[in-house]
């Protein structure tokens, strides 16, 4: 372990997220340049399940 932060985590997850509704807010403006932080956009992220906890085994 060396105490460094992951090369991912949730703040870059969120990026990710965000570019994919500004790839489909684009779209929709029939390609448009979208500015981010993305405001205003109609479309929401809807789970339709809990979240889970990742199943995990180390190596051996």
């Amino acid at each position: 372990m060396s105490g460094a932060p992951p090369g991912g985590g949730a703040e870059l997850a969120r990026a990710n997220t965000e570019l994919i509704f500004a790839f489909v807010e684009s779209h929709q403006r029939g390609g448009a340049r979208v500015e981010l932080p993305l405001d205003g956009s109609k479309y929401r992220l809807e789970r339709d399940r809990g979240p889970r906890q990742p199943k995990y085994e180390p190596d051996a």
